[in-house]
């Protein structure tokens, strides 16, 4: 019995295994190190959309871990940003530490995030604020710095409040009338910084316009030669006049008995003040229709649509002077699972780059085909395989029968 569940399990990995329809091969690394994978669109279009069937292999037909990366649209990143000290002085005979610093932009603000060295003490400060570094003007007095600790790190933030100044001087003063003054390493601020997400451009689709007066309509579809993952399309439209149209956008597809059907993605608006570009969550198309709205105008003329993709891309160790190929197209693959993940936050940013090349497709005739790969070895191994089974099950029950 034991045997032939090895055996159906044998036989379910050939059917299964790296029967992949594409590969790509990588070129040649010059240094042992992590490398960054940038995959181009069409390799991209090939995948499933979770990017399960892929799989990277050395020369000796190694498997090679992975991590797949995504670019994200937008990213938040919280900073901090340090406002130039000009001076730092400590009043030994008033116990005060005097410190300057420079709000160079003379931005609206209404906080500091003061950095000092953890201590166990208790102090009080004002602020002044100033437009030429002479004449002060009070801003807040008597502020408590109550005990200083941080149990993770040998420093702690404390943020200042006060009411909105634009002062392009600000002094800040702390008493340390009765013992050693304060460390303060840095005056700054935290700032919200958003980054766009990067893209790689997809294959050109062809473009078709069809203008009706009737309906007051115009219909642009976009066909591209293969599926393409779409994450950004931006429309470039000539036009002397000013204009603003909306517009509904639709995905092409077929129904069970072959007929056009249209699923509706998104309403955009086309407008002559604006770059005319709009953002998808991995939209999966072959075939595209924009409705475009005209009302009384006449239509507007397309000049070209551009479609983009975020960057898909994969870290893995990589031997110098050995090959590498990137296999895909399985699509009975599950995703991966390997031990990388886990040390995601140890491999360094600033890795060498390769960008995924030429793309070569698995044509496989009967002759290339191997005896025990072809279907039909495939079937008779399986089926001999459920007669033995019955063979025993068989027997076993006679046994079991014989017994009572």
């Amino acid at each position: 019995m034991k045997i032939c569940l090895i055996i159906l399990v044998l036989i379910s990995k050939i059917v299964i295994s790296q029967n992949f329809d594409y590969e790509s091969v990588l070129t040649n690394p010059t240094e042992n190190s992590f490398y960054k994978i940038i995959l181009n669109p069409a390799l991209i279009s090939k995948l499933k959309p979770d990017c399960s069937d892929l799989r990277i292999y050395g020369s000796e037909n190694v498997e090679n871990p992975y991590i797949l990366k995504i670019e994200a649209p937008f990213s938040n990143n919280v900073l901090f940003k340090e406002y130039e000290i000009i001076s730092k002085t400590y009043d030994e005979r008033k116990g005060i530490t005097r410190i300057i610093v420079r709000n160079a932009k003379k931005l609206k603000i209404n906080n500091f995030c003061i950095t000092l060295k953890n201590s166990e003490v208790y102090k009080y400060l004002t602020l002044n604020g100033s437009d030429n570094n002479k004449d002060w003007y009070i801003i807040k007095n008597d502020y408590y710095f109550t005990s200083i600790r941080n149990s993770d790190e040998t420093s702690e933030v404390r943020i200042l409040d006060f009411p909105l100044s634009d002062y392009e001087y600000f002094e800040i003063s702390i008493y340390d009338c009765f013992n050693a003054p304060l460390n303060v390493l840095n005056v700054g601020y935290y700032d919200l910084e958003t980054e766009k997400g990067q893209y790689l451009k997809t294959e050109n689709p062809l473009i078709s316009q069809k203008d009706s007066t009737e309906i007051k309509e115009s219909h642009i579809k976009i066909h591209f030669s293969e599926n393409q993952y779409i994450d950004k399309v931006n429309i470039k439209i000539s036009s002397k006049n000013y204009f603003f149209r909306n517009a509904k956008l639709y995905k092409i597809g077929l129904d069970a008995k072959n007929k056009e059907t249209l699923e509706f993605i998104t309403n955009i608006d086309l407008c002559s003040c604006s770059y005319n570009t709009f953002y998808l969550s991995n939209e999966s198309a072959n075939d595209l229709l924009l409705i475009v709205q005209n009302n009384d105008n006449q239509p507007l003329k397309i000049d070209s649509i551009n479609c983009y993709q975020l960057i898909h891309s994969i870290i893995t160790p990589i031997e110098k002077d050995k090959s590498y190929t990137l296999k895909f197209g399985n699509k009975s693959l599950k995703a991966p699972i390997y031990d990388l993940k886990y040390f995601q936050d140890s491999i360094a940013n600033n890795i060498p780059t390769i960008i995924s090349g030429d793309i070569k497709k698995f044509v496989k005739s009967e002759k290339e085909v191997a005896f025990y790969f072809k279907p039909i070895f495939l079937w008779i191994s399986i089926g001999i395989v459920m007669l033995i089974l019955g063979f025993f099950s068989f027997k076993m029950l006679r046994e079991i029968k014989n017994r009572r």
